[in-house]
């Protein structure tokens, strides 16, 4: 039993080294599922679209990926707009699968908050 102690615990350190292996992203990229990416991205909300499915929103420019641009996002949970007004400057997540696209973890920024967005 005392020599498979140590077996167990140095495969247990070499599986958790193996699951620790850094992925190549962009500055703001994670990701977190094979397929998926995500992306933290900040921007100004200027409303609902796609009969309130989707956000519009003038985002910053997500390196690497896009540039800043005004589009309309796909919304995980259409709750998280509910209390935004138009205007207000925002963070999310923007995750990305090999289906769709979706934002998420919808914030409020401090309206003072520099934006470099397009006008």
């Amino acid at each position: 039993m005392m020599k498979t102690l140590p077996q167990f615990v140095l495969t247990a350190v070499l599986v958790t080294m193996c699951g620790c292996a850094s992925v190549e992203t962009t500055p703001n990229e994670t990701t977190t599922n094979e397929g998926e990416q995500t992306f933290v991205v900040r921007g100004q909300y200027l409303g609902r679209a796609m009969d309130g499915e989707a956000m519009r929103v003038t985002h910053e420019e997500i390196p690497g990926y896009m540039a800043a641009m005004t589009m309309d996002l796909p919304l995980r949970d259409t709750l998280e707009v509910l209390e935004l007004t138009e205007g207000d400057k925002i963070e999310f997540t923007l995750t990305l699968t090999e289906a769709d696209g979706y934002a998420h973890g919808i914030e409020k920024l401090d309206p003072q908050t520099d934006l470099k967005i397009p006008k």
